[in-house]
């Protein structure tokens, strides 16, 4: 099921679900940390970059892993990240494809790996440059999806796939 909500709302809500995060910065830049793991969307290399603090080290360091590539993974501009401990998922806001798209085990994960779950088509009302930052509240099981009008909140989020 689907809802549209007023930003504020969706500020407000955030503002009461403490212990969960989301992604996104301000510049474009998202970024997710959820420990010990740092997940970075590379809106222009179309990739997720991901950092383990146990292989952390001082100075200029390569990620651990980079979900990415043009065969399975097929991102276009990971504009928003979020991690859902629950099934160890990584949810990416895909901006150009219009979609969001679901790596559950992530953590083990590297390369070009096609997601778990994609939620994308006509009846989601996700369309291309339109999925921005994502947030799950996991108590609830509701995945929130931002857009240029405001959010878009969708029941079922350990599940949810398809079009619907």
């Amino acid at each position: 099921m689907r809802a549209l909500v007023s930003l504020a709302c969706l500020v407000a809500a955030l503002a009461v679900l403490s212990g969960c995060g989301g992604g996104g910065t301000d510049d474009g830049g998202p970024v997710v940390l959820r420990e010990p793991t740092l997940f970075v969307g590379d809106i222009d290399g179309r990739e997720v970059l991901i950092w383990r603090p146990e292989n952390a080290t001082d100075g200029n360091v390569a990620p651990d892993s980079v979900i990415g590539g043009a065969v399975n993974t097929q991102l276009n501009r990971p504009y928003g990240v979020h991690y859902d401990s629950r099934g160890d998922t990584l949810i990416v806001g895909d901006f150009n494809n219009g979609a969001i798209k679901f790596f559950d085990g992530v953590t083990a994960l590297d390369g070009d790996v096609a997601p778990s779950r994609t939620l994308t088509g006509p009846a989601t009302l996700i369309t291309t440059d339109n999925a921005y930052v994502v947030f799950v509240d996991p108590s609830r099981d509701l995945l929130y999806v931002s857009h240029d009008d405001g959010v878009f909140v969708y029941t079922g989020a350990a599940t949810i796939n398809g079009d619907v």
